[in-house]
């Protein structure tokens, strides 16, 4: 028999579960928040705090193990929902964990273009095509970047940060759209339509949700907007839910 190289534990079946389990249930707190705040009900604002802490502990654990590089770009992401929930809460310190969190999150979407693709031409059709995989990772990457723009120029004011939001909203729920064309299972397909769903509902409250921040807080700011306009929003929040649920349901491979 070949001797196999021993896995660290941060490349073991038990942290592959932990991990599983915080992504999916930070989703669905997420999610849950989202569905309050759209029917004004409880513990709603809550929800959304221990939803965003979730990710940010994910983003800062996930990558264990890795190359010092990627860790440091994977923390770099859990810096900067960690500023958003400082800016949220109004702590010291969010504009700088914004600022710096950003920077890396933004290199680490545009060195993820240069990932390959792993994907065959003569199998699968177009949608499984190495070409048009490629197009969504390159979609998916400066979406983010956008998005990541758009999120640093809101929380600090500054003009255009509406108009950058919807873009690189738009554009990632697009992507996350296009991605359930290559998708082969009802779990893949639900995460693909319950992005782009909840995506494309937070890229309509955008307006509304700039003007009222200017008299409210961001968090009250959005919490009126989603239950004054929120209809398209809640329902990907329900599609995320469900994806969520059958996520945390299905066993991870070793």
């Amino acid at each position: 028999m070949s001797e196999q190289e021993p896995l660290s534990y941060f490349q073991s079946k038990g942290w592959l579960n932990i991990l599983k389990y915080v992504e999916n249930l930070s989703i669905i707190v997420l999610a849950v928040s989202g569905i309050f705040m759209s029917v004004n009900g409880p513990f709603k604002y809550e929800l959304f705090i221990m939803g965003l802490s979730s990710v940010s502990y994910y983003c800062f654990a996930r990558n264990l193990g890795q190359k010092p590089i990627v860790q440091v770009l994977s923390i770099c992401w859990g810096i900067f929902f960690m500023g958003i929930l400082f800016k949220i809460m109004h702590w010291p310190w969010a504009n700088i964990l914004l600022l710096i969190g950003g920077v890396g999150a933004m290199i680490q979407s545009l060195l993820s273009i240069l990932t390959p693709v792993e994907a065959s031409d003569s199998t699968g059709g177009f949608f499984n095509s190495k070409k048009f995989k490629t197009v969504i990772k390159f979609t998916a990457g400066l979406s983010k970047v956008v998005l990541i723009l758009g999120i640093v120029f809101f929380s600090f004011r500054w003009s255009w940060s509406s108009e950058i939001l919807i873009v690189g909203i738009s554009s990632l729920s697009l992507t996350y759209l296009l991605s359930c064309l290559s998708s082969s299972t009802l779990g893949q397909k639900l995460h693909g339509i319950g992005w782009s769903v909840t995506l494309i509902g937070l890229a309509l409250l955008i307006p509304s949700i700039v003007e009222a921040s200017v008299s409210l807080s961001t968090l009250s700011a959005v919490g009126r907007a989603i239950s004054s306009y929120g209809i398209i929003f809640p329902i990907g929040c329900v599609l995320l839910i469900v994806y969520s649920l059958l996520a945390v349901l299905t066993p991870i491979e070793e």
